[in-house]
């Protein structure tokens, strides 16, 4: 509300009359009052006018900011307080500022600020005109925070001094240990780093020193979903063409790959879908090991038929197995010798077209140590004896219990003739 009166230092005049000198007076005082009653206790006691019931500041354009006075700006000794100290009580549905600063920034240098706290000119908090906050020391947040635009940290840091970290849990948090370089720490130690090889996105699980005895190293883990009936936790790689493949474990241990990943209702692919992986393939080298298997449960079988395939029956015995039956295996017999064990009931060569040449031929190598042994069939009889036949060196057909050996303890002209080369 403004003055009554202007402010006039040439009244009264040296030729007013001094019969109008009361009148003079009485304006000049409520000039004064009109004037400091904007800020001051005024006409309510003796005790209380003159203090201070507010403060204005309205500085004229360009003019010295208001500074406290030199002599309480230090305060020493034992001595407490503060600059300023402001207490009120809210007590309305309006709209409330404790502090409230309206800049209009016309035209201002960059490094400008709306607010500045320097602690012994070193900035410690400052608001710029666009609403970047600066914040020289640690942030400790008591609550939730909102963020409606970026939060940026400066500053190296360590695993001592992470950028983010929790109130009482310090060595545990986020640090930004380099540029495009962003690790996760958990009690001290990097546990996930996010970076680039060259353009390309990184993730790594850092080696460490975890410590010795029942310590393993970095574990990668994916939970499954434990809702309903579950799904597998799910590893999906990207093709160069763009196709997602899965990879995942079924309930029976097997690892299994698929375009799809596992559902709890099964719909669009179930925890048995896909492909059990095998041994790979594409040129790759090195040893896929499975377990041993069985006959009804073959260790290396076939999507369209899980009861035909590959099984061990214990050390130096492989065999094949289609429908719960052995059909043909292949063994060490007595430590030296490869053998092929037939358990079909009947062998059949499938013909073929195969040229000029000749059929199919079954050919049965010599043993070639020593003095050599010939290539030898073996039939066993309805008495479970086993009978041998072979073509001796001299184009003799022989037949006979006991097979030629290499150490001539059976000698190849043993046996009984049963036919002779032609």
């Amino acid at each position: 509300m403004p003055a009554t009166n202007a402010w006039n230092e040439l009244s009264p005049a040296g030729t007013d009359l001094a019969s109008q000198i009361d009148d003079f007076m009485r304006a000049m005082k409520l000039d004064i009052r009109e004037r400091m009653a904007i800020d001051h206790i005024w006409n309510v006691s003796q005790a209380e006018d003159g203090f201070h019931r507010g403060v204005t500041i309205h500085p004229l354009p360009n003019v010295t900011p208001i500074t406290m006075p030199a002599g309480q700006s230090t305060f020493d000794g034992a001595n407490t307080g503060g600059i300023m100290h402001v207490s009120q009580t809210w007590n309305t549905t309006g709209v409330m500022r404790a502090i409230m600063i309206d800049v209009v920034n016309t035209a201002s240098a960059p490094t400008s600020q709306i607010l500045a706290f320097y602690q012994g000119g070193t900035p410690a908090f400052t608001v710029a005109p666009n609403g970047n906050v600066f914040i020289g020391g640690t942030l400790n947040v008591v609550g939730v925070t909102n963020f409606t635009s970026n939060l940026r940290v400066a500053g190296v840091g360590s695993l001592a001094n992470l950028h983010i970290a929790r109130v009482g849990d310090e060595d545990t948090g986020l640090w930004w240990n380099n540029t495009d370089f962003i690790s996760m720490v958990a009690g001290g130690v990097v546990s996930f780093t996010a970076t680039r090889i060259g353009t390309a996105p990184h993730a790594l699980i850092q080696e460490s020193t975890f410590g010795t005895g029942d310590v393993g190293g970095a574990l990668f883990s994916v939970g499954r979903n434990q809702s309903g009936g579950g799904a597998a936790g799910t590893l999906g790689l990207q093709a160069a063409n763009g196709t997602f493949y899965f990879f995942w474990v079924d309930v029976a241990g097997k690892l299994r790959q698929h375009t799809n990943f596992p559902r709890v209702d099964g719909v669009a692919s179930g925890d048995m879908s896909g492909t059990i992986i095998g041994g790979g393939g594409g040129g790759g080298t090195g040893t896929f090991l499975a377990d041993n298997g069985s006959g009804a449960a073959p260790a290396y079988s076939f999507a369209s038929n899980s009861q035909a395939g590959l099984y061990s029956v214990g050390p130096d015995d492989t065999r094949y197995t289609t429908h719960l039956n052995d059909v043909w295996g292949a063994s060490l017999f007595a430590g030296t010798e490869i053998r092929f064990d037939v358990y079909a009931a009947r062998i059949q060569g499938k013909g073929g077209t195969y040229g000029a040449g000749q059929g199919q031929t079954l050919i049965l190598g010599q043993n070639q140590s020593l003095g050599k042994a010939v290539g030898v069939i073996g039939f066993t009889g309805p008495d479970n004896i086993v009978r041998y036949i072979w073509v001796s060196t001299d184009g003799k057909v022989r037949v006979g219990l006991n097979a030629p050996t290499a150490n001539g303890s059976v000698p190849d002209a043993s046996g009984t003739v049963v036919g002779t080369q032609t």
